[in-house]
């Protein structure tokens, strides 16, 4: 007794198994948790180090390299690139994947403790952070401005109030402030006087870190009682800093006022922030690793309202939300998945002109689709845009199984038998076909799971979700489908009016059907007497649509289309915040003028919270949201190449215009990250490094389709280069540092200690007069005190020019190299790289020095590699699994020939609709492999089943392509139109799941048409 037969006969136990189903997989859908995208492990860690004051090519050789030769030792290591810049050294260290990062960056840590005393003085700790791409953009963007407030009130009212309180919220990382202004206490000391009285700044930063302080001394006895003490020196006014007595030479006292001017200002504004050109501070939320992006965002929306209501002075507006993209994306497709399940269910309707058996089919898609999320909670996987893509695409083929179990049990009941007899006979006929095809499609998704990399991480728990809805569908068409069939499948004398009425309605797909039938039949017939020449045939078509993929682009993800893009903007080093934000909202005003644009969100300098620092005055970003896609007529990549064209025309500063993929880390990068075309010159000389990068720039900006070409070294940045006459200032007892020290306070200034006043610390610092500070050929007459009292200029001990120095200095495993990376519009990243390719090859490249693409063709090739073996693997094991089905190795061999057909219907189908090759693609091929050997393998079985009976070869072949067409038709058709909705790409998050719906769409479609012939002969 099988388990349809056992099903049959305990009709209760079904129905309540399946009701149990039901219950469980609701409450496990309420569990599983919702984001935009599976969480993506990347194996990447950053050292990073300041340095303060010293120059690219100093820190380079006293620090980057020192790292990256001790990262070189640590396990797993799989490339380590830097970027060194003033003040700063980045070491990011890539490592293989699976490496379990705590272990790594422990690791990390022990080995900076080696190289610690090597470093030179006055560099910072060494900080190593793990890079969490799941957090490479913000979940949400908020703006915060008051008419009543003003920059410093509001900002302090932010921090207290509403920064608190959002940190507070379950999921929240973090929450970073932008823009608004901050009260600080402002020493400019006179030049002259200090020479005057023989002073140095050094004395007076001693002075006041010394006076300003509050420390225990002990305790001391008073009766029975111990008394602590408390040492109180610590500003409480103005007055108190004004009055603070420093000692002369001589042993006079004089008074901090006598020498500086002491005022409570405002700090020097090093950010802006606007919505739709009014100012307001900027709050950024981060969420963390494993948290729930739509829950986090319902309690920050929650949490928001409450604020309104507490504060209506304020106004708080939620400029990005991650979760309405998620929400939208998730919501179109499951969309996508309901009406490409009503097509499926109207395709039986059409073929079995049954409601009956309809209905009982139709059934089989929710419960399966319901125990899926039992399946999807237990292995913790996530619903979001990748494995609802999945689901979708399961649900045209879920019914698959129940087709051809329901048809066999139709047929059977046709013929006159009984209702339980047939729904046993059929669904046993069968079963073995049905479990063969099954395990074919699953299996196909054996390899993604154990694929490596970026591919993986995405497309896994799309593996999972189509494996568990298919084993779902498989163990439903087993068990309910039977079931069912024989308590609501009547004969065909009983059947009610219903079935006159769908007969005469669906009289022209009969006509139809049957001519097409007819057809089938009649072309096999002759083609089984002239097998060479149909075999031969089929390879010339073969051939044909596979000269077609030359035409086809490569990139290594689709761009998603959500609505948002960014101005990045960047003056030369050094330039005003003031002049910066001029341009600004010159770019803001042209934005503002087209139609589709519904809202812009404007940060002039500072307060940048990337890994690389904070932003600086000469930056600033402009990020648009347009309205919603259904109200516009172009397309963010049209709005983005319109604005690119009109902010052409601003000289002087570097404009990118980018699309937002909150998807993969902004800028449409792809979760590989950098632009769609990058190149790396690798050698060590700066200077003809410089050359080579600008030679290959010209060559970028030749290839049509490139857009903002750049080069990471191509802009030199001016710098004054203070050069100490070392045995000159040893004569005076002045060290390198303490000149270092002299010049950054004087001009610069410098943040000496921090006055507290009713539970908020403030900034006090020292520094010279604007106009003793803010011209060049005052520089060498700067004063220093030696330590002997004598007062020197900086221009005596040391040589002061201006010169071109490199703004950062890039390298890849331990060599300098540099970047040329190019945006694209209305071409394939792989079109456009083999044309560059080729003209590369032209170039005269010193000896020494390499070219190679790196970025998103990198992850490219990388995930094609492993995709690649990843499918040879799947046909193996689809071949395994159809030689263990028919105890065969012939006929699965025979029944493969199938597969190469649908790689020729997909390259077509791409040419067709204009969509390229990517990964996801690739990935929709995998999957065809293991969904066009289906029809072949029920077509095969039946042909065993009539030889067995006594039937003659050919004759078995014509009367199973007879019988056996109406359920191929059935199981192709519903699968395509399941999968159709999805291959339309229309609605958010689409873009992704388009490409591998579109692949199986034709690949089934041409293999079906033609495997029907091949097959048989």
């Amino acid at each position: 007794m099988n388990i349809s037969e056992l099903s049959i006969k305990r009709p209760v136990t079904v129905i309540m198994s399946v009701l149990a189903i039901v219950v469980i997989g609701l409450f496990s859908f309420m569990r599983v948790p919702v984001d935009l995208l599976p969480n993506l492990n990347i194996p990447v860690a950053v050292v990073s180090t300041t340095y303060m004051g010293a120059g690219p090519q100093e820190i380079e050789n006293l620090v980057t390299r020192n790292i990256e030769s001790i990262m070189a030792t640590v396990t797993n290591t799989k490339t380590i690139t830097s970027n060194t810049s003033e003040g700063n050294s980045l070491v990011i260290v890539q490592f293989n994947d699976g490496t379990d990062m705590n272990f790594a960056t422990l690791e990390m840590r022990e080995k900076i403790d080696l190289i610690r005393g090597v470093l030179p003085d006055g560099v910072g700790d060494p900080i190593i952070i793990k890079i969490d791409p799941n957090n490479l953009i913000p979940i949400a963007q908020i703006g915060i401005s008051s008419s009543g407030l003003d920059g410093i009130k509001l900002k302090s009212f932010v921090e207290d109030n509403i920064k608190t309180r959002l940190e507070r919220i379950l999921g929240v990382a973090s929450v970073n402030i932008s823009g608004g202004a901050e009260r600080e206490i402002l020493i400019h000391v006179e030049p002259q006087k200090l020479e005057g009285y023989g002073l140095s700044l050094a004395q007076i930063t001693n002075t006041l870190r010394g006076d300003n302080l509050n420390l225990p001394g002990g305790s001391v006895r008073y009766g029975n009682r111990n008394l602590t003490i408390k040492s109180k020196g610590e500003f409480t006014s103005i007055q108190d800093i004004e009055n603070i007595p420093i000692i002369l030479p001589q042993g006079n006292i004089i008074y901090l006022r006598n020498i500086a001017t002491i005022k409570d200002t405002i700090k020097e504004e090093v950010a802006k922030n606007r919505i739709n050109g009014e100012n307001n501070i900027g709050l950024l939320l981060q969420k963390q690793t494993d948290a729930n992006t739509v829950r986090v965002l319902s309690s920050v929306r929650k949490e928001l309202d409450k604020l309104r209501l507490e504060y209506p002075q304020i106004n708080i507006d939620l400029i990005f939300d991650q979760a309405e993209i998620v929400e939208q994306s998730i919501s179109n497709v499951t969309r996508s998945a309901v009406f490409g399940g009503i097509l499926a269910i109207l395709i039986l309707l059409v073929f079995l002109k049954s409601v009956r058996a309809t209905l009982v089919v139709g059934i089989s898609i929710p419960v399966s689709i319901i125990a899926t999320f039992i399946l999807m909670f237990l292995s913790n996987t996530s619903l979001n845009l990748i494995s609802m893509g999945g689901l979708a695409l399961g649900v045209g083929m879920m019914v698959d199984s129940s087709i051809v179990v329901i048809e066999n049990i139709y047929r059977q009941r046709m013929k006159g038998e009984g209702a339980i007899s047939a729904a046993i006979k059929g669904s046993r006929q069968v079963s073995g076909a049905v479990i063969a095809s099954t395990i074919t499609t699953v299996v196909v998704f054996l390899p993604i799971i154990f694929t490596e990399g970026w591919a993986a991480d995405l497309f896994k728990q799309m593996a999972l979700t189509v494996t568990f809805s298919l084993l779902s569908a498989l163990v439903v068409s087993l068990t309910l489908i039977p079931m069912l069939s024989s308590k609501m499948l009547k004969e065909n004398s009983k059947e009610p009016d219903e079935r006159k009425l769908l007969d005469r309605g669906f009289s022209w797909w009969e006509a139809i059907f049957g001519r097409i039938q007819n057809f089938y039949v009649g072309s096999l017939k002759k083609l089984l007497h002239k097998r060479i020449l149909t075999i031969v045939g089929v390879g010339i078509i073969f051939v044909l649509s596979i000269l077609v993929v030359p035409f086809i682009g490569f990139e290594f993800l689709p761009k998603t289309d959500e609505g948002s893009f960014t101005v990045n903007i960047e003056y030369p080093e050094g330039t005003l915040l003031e002049d910066t934000d001029k341009l600004t909202l010159q770019i803001e005003e042209l934005i503002s003028e087209i139609p589709d644009v519904e809202q812009i969100f404007v940060t002039v300098g500072g307060g940048g919270n990337s890994l690389m620092g904070d932003g600086s005055s000469n930056t600033a970003t402009i990020t648009t949201s347009l309205v919603n896609r259904s109200l516009r007529e172009s397309s963010t990549a049209q709005v983005v190449e319109l604005v690119r064209e009109k902010v052409a025309s601003f000289p002087g500063a570097n404009i990118s215009v980018n699309m937002v993929d909150s998807a993969f880390g902004g800028g449409g990068g792809g979760p590989g990250g950098g632009a769609p075309v990058l190149l790396e010159i690798s050698g060590f000389d700066l200077e003809r490094l410089t050359f080579l990068a600008e030679e290959v720039k010209m060559i970028v900006e030749g290839v049509e389709g490139t857009r903002q070409v750049e080069s990471s070294i191509s802009n030199a940045v001016p710098e004054v280069a203070v050069t100490v006459d070392r045995i000159k200032a040893a004569q005076y007892g002045i060290t390198a540092m303490s000149v270092a020290s002299n010049i950054r306070t004087a001009m610069e200034g410098q943040v000496v200690t921090r006055y507290r006043v009713q539970g908020e610390e403030i900034d006090v610092k020292l520094q010279f007069p604007e106009e003793r500070r803010d011209q060049f050929d005052q520089l060498s007459s700067l004063k220093i005190t030696a330590p002997t009292g004598a007062n020197i200029t900086l221009g005596e001990i040391a040589n002061i020019e201006q010169e071109l120095g490199p703004f950062s200095i890039s390298r890849k495993n331990q060599t300098r190299y540099a970047t040329v990376e190019s945006q694209l519009f209305n071409r394939s990243a792989g079109n456009v790289i083999s044309e560059i390719q080729e003209k590369i090859k032209d170039l005269n490249v010193p000896e020494g020095y390499t070219i190679a693409f790196g970025g998103q063709n990198e992850e490219m090739m990388a995930a094609f590699k492993s995709l690649g073996l990843a499918l040879l693997l799947s046909i193996l094991l689809i071949y395994m699994v159809m030689a263990a089905q028919f105890e065969s190795l012939s006929q699965p061999f025979i029944i493969m020939f199938s597969v190469p057909l649908s790689f020729s219907g997909a390259a077509i189908g791409l040419g067709i609709t204009g969509r390229t090759f990517n990964v996801a693609t690739f990935i929709g091929i995998i999957m065809l492999g293991g969904i066009v050997v289906n029809n072949a393998i029920i077509l095969v079985d039946y042909i065993n089943q009539l030889i067995k009976r006594g039937m003659d070869r050919d004759e078995a072949i014509v009367t199973s392509v007879s019988i056996r067409l109406r359920p191929i038709f059935m199981t192709t058709l519903t699968t395509i139109l399941g999968m159709f909705p999805l291959a339309l790409g229309v609605g958010e998050g689409s873009e992704i799941q388009a490409p591998f719906a579109t692949v199986v769409i034709f690949g089934l479609i041409f293999s079906t048409l033609l495997t029907l012939l091949l097959v048989p002969v």
